[in-house]
C-alpha cells in the first residue's frame, strides 16, 4: 500500500514530536550505514524491483523546536550557597522537606518524637516539644550537677559525720561495740560504724519500707528534741542543728506529713511538733544562737521579728534568721492541703492531729506573713477554729 505524501509527512510529524532531534538523527544514521553495506548472505530478490524504503525529507533544522528543559528540583528557601549545613535546621535530614517526604514514603519508620529527642543535640531539636524536652534535660542535669558538689560539700563537714542512736543521742567512740542486734549497724559509707548520721536518716526517711521510713522520721524527731532540752552544750548543739538547716531537713517533714502509711504519717507530726512548737516553748533558739551562733546579724533581715526567742533577750543571729526560712519554705500550698486533708478526714489518731492543729497555731503566731500566709488557705483556718476553738483562741 503506497502512502501519499500528505500522510509521509503527517507520518514524519508525528515521528519528530515523540522522539528528539538527536534520536532521529541516529536512527537515520543507522539506516543509512545499513543501506550501504552489502550483507554476506542476503537472500536473492525473486523479481528486479527494489525494496520500499521509507525516506524523509531534508528539513532545516532551525525549523524543528528545541526540546524542553530537564526537570530540575529548586529549594526555595535554600541560600545560594549549594552546600548542606550541618548546623542549620532549614537543610538536611532534619528539614521540613525531608520530614515530610519520610512521613509519606516511609510511615512504618516514624517513631514519636519524645522517643528520640534525648539522641538529638540542641541544634537538631526543632518542633516545640523537642526543645521543652531538651531543657528540661539540662535543666536536670545542671540541677544534679549542683546538688551533687553541694551534697559533697555537706558531707565532708563534721556535723554530717556524727552518728545517732535511735533515741537521738550522740554515738561516742567508746560505744563502738554496740551489738549488731541493736539493729545501728546498716549498709552505709560506714557499715563498721554503729548509728545513723543526719544525711542518711533522711534518706532513710524516703524509702519504700514504712517501717524504715518511721524509725527515720521518728530519731530525727528525737535528736531535735536533745536540741530543745539541752542535752548538749550550746555548740555541739547548733552543729547538730545547723546540720539539719544545710540538709533542708524540713522539706521531709512535708513529705513525711504526705506519706501513705499511718504510722510514718504521724511520727512525722510528732518530729514536726518537736520542732516547731517544743523548740518555741524551750526557747531553744537562744541558747543556741548565743552559744554557737556568732556571726552578726543585721535586723532587716528577714526572721528579725520571730518569735522563738526569749524576752527581754533579743538574739537575732544567722540560725534564727535560717529557721525563719526553713519555716517559711515549708509553710506552702501544699503543706496546708496535706494538713487539712488529715484533720477534716481523720488520717491519724486524734493525738496527731492535735499536735498538727497546734503547729499550725505557733507557726501563725510566729510572724504576720505566716498568719496572712495561713489565713489566705480556702478551707484550713475555718476547719481548726470548727474544730479545735478552745487551741485557736487560745493567746
Amino acid at each position: 500500500m503506497n502512502m501519499s505524501e500528505a500522510e509521509i509527512r503527517e507520518a514524519q510529524d508525528e515521528i519528530r514530536s515523540a522522539v528528539s532531534n538527536e534520536t532521529l538523527q541516529r536512527i537515520l544514521q543507522r539506516k543509512n550505514k545499513a543501506n550501504t553495506s552489502e550483507p554476506h548472505n542476503s537472500p536473492t530478490p525473486k523479481d528486479d524491483k527494489p525494496p520500499k524504503q521509507v525516506r524523509f525529507a531534508e528539513t532545516d533544522e532551525s525549523d524543528i523546536p528545541p526540546p524542553p528543559p530537564q526537570a530540575e528540583w529548586v529549594d526555595e528557601s535554600a541560600t545560594s550557597d549549594s552546600r548542606i549545613n550541618v548546623d542549620d535546621n532549614s537543610t538536611g535530614a532534619d528539614s521540613e522537606f525531608y520530614q515530610e517526604t519520610k512521613r509519606r514514603l516511609f510511615p512504618s519508620n516514624m517513631v514519636e518524637d519524645a522517643q528520640l529527642a534525648w539522641m538529638m543535640g540542641h541544634n537538631q531539636a526543632k518542633s516545640p516539644m523537642e526543645q521543652a524536652v531538651l531543657e528540661t534535660r539540662q535543666q536536670n542535669a545542671q540541677a544534679a550537677a549542683r546538688a551533687s558538689s553541694s551534697s559533697d560539700k555537706l558531707l565532708e563537714r563534721a556535723a554530717s559525720k556524727v552518728r545517732f542512736a535511735f533515741d537521738g543521742q550522740i554515738m561516742g567512740e567508746e560505744q563502738s561495740d554496740v551489738p549488731t542486734s541493736a539493729g545501728l549497724h546498716h549498709h552505709g559509707d560506714d557499715p563498721e560504724k554503729p548509728g545513723y548520721t543526719i544525711p542518711e536518716l533522711l534518706h532513710l526517711s524516703r524509702s519504700t519500707v514504712p517501717a524504715q521510713r518511721s524509725v527515720a522520721m521518728a530519731t530525727l524527731g528525737n535528736i531535735i528534741h536533745k536540741v530543745n532540752t539541752g542535752v548538749w552544750d550550746p555548740a555541739q548543739a547548733a552543729q547538730v542543728y545547723t546540720s539539719l538547716l544545710d540538709w533542708q531537713a524540713e522539706l521531709y517533714f512535708v513529705h513525711g506529713i504526705l506519706d501513705t502509711n499511718k504510722t510514718s504519717r504521724a511520727k512525722s507530726v510528732i518530729s514536726l511538733w518537736t520542732w516547731v512548737v517544743e523548740m518555741t516553748r524551750y526557747k531553744a533558739l537562744v541558747r543556741l544562737a548565743t552559744g554557737g551562733d556568732l556571726e552578726p546579724s543585721n535586723p532587716k533581715l528577714p526572721g528579725a521579728d520571730i518569735k522563738m526567742t526569749a524576752e527581754p533577750v533579743a538574739v537575732k543571729g544567722v540560725l534564727i534568721e535560717r529557721t525563719f526560712a526553713a519555716l517559711d519554705s515549708m509553710l506552702c500550698t501544699k503543706f496546708m492541703d496535706a494538713v487539712y486533708e488529715n484533720i477534716s478526714m481523720s488520717l491519724m489518731p486524734e493525738q496527731q492531729l492535735t499536735m498538727l492543729a497546734e503547729c499550725i497555731k505557733t507557726l501563725a503566731s510566729m510572724s504576720n506573713e505566716f498568719n496572712d500566709r495561713i489565713n489566705a488557705h480556702s478551707r484550713l483556718p475555718l476547719l481548726l477554729q470548727n474544730k479545735y476553738p478552745y487551741l485557736m483562741n487560745k493567746p
